[in-house]
């Protein structure tokens, strides 16, 4: 029995001896050298910078990031993008035209009323991060901004805003009741109308209106500044918004060396947005030509949703210099796109007696107006991000990021309504400006800008 109890000790030390010899030792039990992958020292940590058979895992295999988004969302040329993403010819009227100051700007730009984020999760398939697939959603939306023009106190904005508004708008060369939608001294207005505050303003409210129903019993409607013949307010409650874009992408590594990566992308996009106004007006007439003592009341809304699904192609182009990661990313995504605007208006009349009626249509969008409408066809969504994360170890990075979404057809709510006084429901000399009435869905161009700020981790 001693003989084996020998044998069985010396080969318990030969496999102790074995498991305490460090792995770069060449005298080791291995029999030739296992020296790990190179490292390259980054802030104070390490990280690797190649792979070869005798490293599993190279780096980082996964990556979630969830970030809070700033944004806004803006139409024009490409070439007023910087100048429209702040403002615009109808929010700085409504400003104007109702007291207000760009202390409003802010609201409407860091209200508690505004929402937005972006969350993205990823993973490389491979060690040799050559082959990932990665998920990204980003989704903002708004409550309706609201203005209120006409108090029972101060019911005249236009007469509040200059007593004189006619004479300024006459000397300007331009009467808007006079001015057709195609007429070519409506561009001359509006240049005007840029440049200066208050003719702005003025132009807004010659296409604001108010229902009433003359002695004869037709339905009219009368500029918000005939104080003579009606007594009323108006509120719109405008950009009531919602955006979100979900991406499914497989991502290749093209390129490598020295830090800076380029990666192609490829996979699926589908974007939704929403918009939608709505005009409430509550009125009441004094006199003149209208039935005295009438009260009405009255609602337009609109609403519109745009679906977009195609394919993304783009490339993300990084480079990394000490601890911090920065990146360029462009997209493509050739998309089918469906765009629905829903049209819905209603008017309430209580008559001097307590009798009541309710009829379709409202203050702009008559009976035949309303309705459903819908148009599809294909467009090209263009993107194009930019990203800098700090990293504070291999697993933790503060990242900014900044992007702008390009749409070409897009259905938004203020485009679909017919903003003015129709001269088949004016009084003679009430007219104000006549309404364009464009055929729904009107489709025009939009942007999104996003600034973003949140956390990645890597595992």
């Amino acid at each position: 029995m001693r003989p084996a109890l020998s044998v069985a000790a010396i080969m318990l030390v030969a496999v102790v001896g074995r498991a305490r010899t460090p792995a770069t030792d060449p005298d080791g039990w291995m029999g030739k050298s296992a020296n790990p992958a190179p490292k390259a020292e980054v802030a104070g940590t390490s990280l690797r910078t190649e792979c070869d058979s005798t490293v599993p895992v190279c780096g980082p295999q996964w990556w979630a990031r969830g970030e809070s988004v700033f944004w806004t969302i803006g139409t024009g040329k490409l070439v007023e993008i910087g100048l429209d993403a702040i403002n615009s010819d109808t929010f700085n009227a409504f400003l104007t035209a109702t007291g207000r100051d760009y202390l409003s700007v802010t609201e409407r730009l860091l209200g508690d009323d505004r929402t937005g984020y972006r969350f993205g999760l990823g993973a490389w398939l491979d060690a040799n991060q050559t082959l990932g697939v990665e998920v990204d959603l980003l989704r903002v939306g708004r409550a309706p901004l609201v203005f209120d023009l006409g108090q029972n106190v101060d019911f005249n904005p236009l007469a509040r805003l200059v007593p004189n508004g006619d004479i300024i708008l006459q000397r300007a060369g331009f009467r808007p009741e006079t001015i057709g939608p195609n007429d070519p001294r409506r561009r001359a207005l509006l240049f005007l109308d840029r440049r200066d505050p208050t003719l702005r303003a003025l132009f807004l409210l010659s296409r604001v209106g108010l229902p009433a129903i003359d002695v004869g019993g037709r339905e009219v409607v009368i500029p918000i500044g005939a104080r003579d013949l009606v007594n009323g307010r108006a509120r719109f409650e405008l950009a009531d918004q919602t955006f979100w874009a979900l991406e499914l992408l497989g991502r290749s590594r093209l390129y490598q060396e020295d830090g800076l990566t380029v990666d192609g992308l490829f996979g699926y996009r589908r974007v939704y947005y929403t918009d939608a106004l709505a005009i409430r007006t509550q009125a009441a007439a004094v006199g003149g030509p209208l039935l005295s003592g009438t009260i009405f009341g009255s609602v337009d809304v609109i609403a519109t949703q745009n679906t977009y699904d195609g394919v993304l192609v783009g490339a993300d182009i990084g480079w990394r210099s000490g601890p911090w990661d920065l990146s360029v990313r462009a997209t493509a995504t050739p998309a089918c796109y469906q765009a629905e605007v829903s049209r819905v208006a209603a008017k309430s009349v209580t008559f001097p007696d307590g009798s009541r009626r309710a009829t379709a249509g409202g203050t702009y969008l008559r009976a035949s107006d309303l309705g459903e409408f819908s148009a599809t066809g294909w467009t090209v969504i263009s993107d194009i991000g930019f990203r800098a994360t700090r990293w504070f170890g291999n697993s933790v990075g503060l990242t900014f990021g900044a992007s702008l979404l390009y749409i070409p057809e897009t259905a938004r709510a203020l485009p679909q309504l017919p903003l003015g006084i129709d001269p088949d429901r004016a009084l003679p000399g009430r007219s104000g400006a006549p309404p364009d009435r464009p055929l729904p869905p009107d489709l025009r161009a939009i942007f999104l800008s996003t600034l973003s700020a949140g956390l990645e981790f890597r595992f």
